[in-house]
């Protein structure tokens, strides 16, 4: 082994306990944030969807915030064809809930 190697060993490993604890912490500390992003990722993407309906039952009420946004109203026309009851909430007056029933 050339030197070059054996001194970039021994500066990143070392001989001593405490610098491979040290190396351990710090390699899981960079490293940790890439796992997270990628475990999550991967869990989303091969769990089975839940099915609402078989978890609360049809005919249970669902309280939907913003209903007069985008989101809010896929959400509420999705639980609506799954058989909720529906309370909407906007903070403007409008008739985005009405066209729900």
């Amino acid at each position: 082994m050339s030197f070059a190697l054996r001194s970039l060993k021994w500066m990143l490993w070392g001989k001593r306990i405490p610098r491979k604890v040290v190396f351990t912490v710090g390699l899981y500390t960079l490293l940790y944030p890439f796992y997270d992003m990628g475990e999550a990722a991967v869990r989303h993407n091969v769990q089975e969807p839940v099915d609402l309906r078989t978890t609360y039952g049809v005919g249970s009420v669902a309280v939907i915030t913003g209903v007069n946004n985008s989101t809010g109203l896929a959400f509420a026309e999705k639980l609506s064809k799954q058989g909720f009851r529906l309370i909407c909430v906007a903070d403007k007056d409008d008739e985005s809930c009405q066209k729900l029933r």
